[in-house]
């Protein structure tokens, strides 16, 4: 290939991702499309019903292990609840691996697929465990008494926890997010 001709295909190349980057929709309007948006919904939908699973195991495991009364029964109870709460937290970036893979075989556009996907994996995040959290503080066996005077036997203040449960879904939409890419990296368009 002559100088020129190289220059030329090069040429070619930068308009091309130039009309590329040009086409792209901004994030808010590819997830509030209404084709995207089903598939967002549908998402954070499965992660609620999971957070349901986790919620209700946790909930009626900790009642399960506590309901002998004394402090060792419900230190076991408080124990196995932490467990599925562990358990559940270190799922996300694992589910989102299945979000992503999703939206890569039902968005054409790969562009849109990674936005939805990312904001797919954060809001399912969160709402698989907002309510495992809520589900397993209604189940759970009350304490008589939380921490720091709560005297609702709440182990701890939902209001609490919401900063740092949006921080952590963060990783979990990146990860849907590349599992997009990566899957558009190897299979190349012809997935999509």
């Amino acid at each position: 290939m002559s100088e020129k001709e190289g220059e030329a295909t090069a040429g070619a190349l930068s308009d091309e991702i130039t009309d590329q980057k040009e086409n792209k929709r901004p994030a808010s309007e590819i997830v509030t499309d209404e084709g995207n948006l089903t598939y967002i919904k549908y998402n954070i939908g499965l992660l609620a019903i999971v957070g349901v699973g986790f919620g209700l195991t946790g909930g009626l495991g900790a009642r399960f292990f506590a309901g002998g009364g004394d402090a060792g029964a419900a230190m076991a109870g408080g124990i196995f609840m932490i467990a599925v709460f562990a358990v559940m937290a270190l799922s996300g970036p694992i589910l989102s691996v299945f979000i992503g893979l999703q939206f890569s075989r039902q968005v054409r556009d790969t562009y849109e697929a990674i936005v939805s996907s990312f904001a797919s994996g954060v809001g399912g995040y969160f709402a698989m465990m907002a309510t495992g959290v809520l589900i397993t503080m209604i189940i759970a066996p009350s304490g008589g008494g939380g921490a720091e005077g709560d005297t609702t036997g709440n182990f701890f203040n939902l209001g609490d926890v919401l900063l740092p449960l949006i921080v952590m879904a963060i990783p979990v939409g990146l990860v849907a997010a590349g599992i997009v890419y990566f899957n558009e990296r190897v299979f190349g368009s012809e997935t999509l």
